[in-house]
């Protein structure tokens, strides 16, 4: 991408480096990682232009008292309640809210099939497969049976 930026800051800070500068912000799978999730959000907001969109796709807990798989390597994920909360005392109008759990149980068993390809058996040692393949079976099973899930929100700069 010879044509584009690139910038590396906390997300914690993106409203601070960027005023008032974006038209779209998308979130992948990213806001579960950050500890102070509403200072994110707040932050997105602040690099916002009045009226932008925000396109938040993400991991959501739905049992806050059960824990997380290791592999998220992160804090609890926030429930859709605490999006919601976050997103309206930021200055985001919630537009959409769409629920990907069955998408992410989808997702993540095509990818642990994935494990069984000769490409990654005979690049890696079966013990580090097994390894991660354990990892991200926890991380479906936490989706399966309820504890977290993916959620997609359209919530617009007010």
């Amino acid at each position: 991408y010879p044509t584009s930026e690139f910038h590396v800051c906390d997300i914690c800070e993106a409203g601070a480096t960027f005023p008032e500068s974006f038209d779209l912000i998308y979130s992948f799978n990213a806001i579960y990682a950050v500890s102070d999730k509403r200072g994110a959000i707040n932050s997105l907001r602040k690099a916002a232009k009045p009226g932008a969109l925000l396109c938040l796709f993400d991991y959501v807990t739905y049992k806050p008292e059960s824990p997380i798989p290791d592999v998220m390597l992160s804090d609890q994920p926030a429930t859709e309640k605490e999006f919601s909360t976050f997103l309206e005392a930021a200055g985001w109008k919630l537009e959409e809210t769409k629920n990907l759990d069955q998408k992410y149980i989808e997702w993540y068993r095509k990818f642990l099939n994935r494990f069984d390809a000769q490409s990654v058996k005979g690049s890696y040692a079966p013990d580090m497969i097994e390894q991660v393949r354990q990892k991200y079976s926890d991380l479906l099973n936490a989706i399966e049976t309820g504890i977290l899930g993916g959620i997609l929100l359209l919530a617009r700069a007010t």
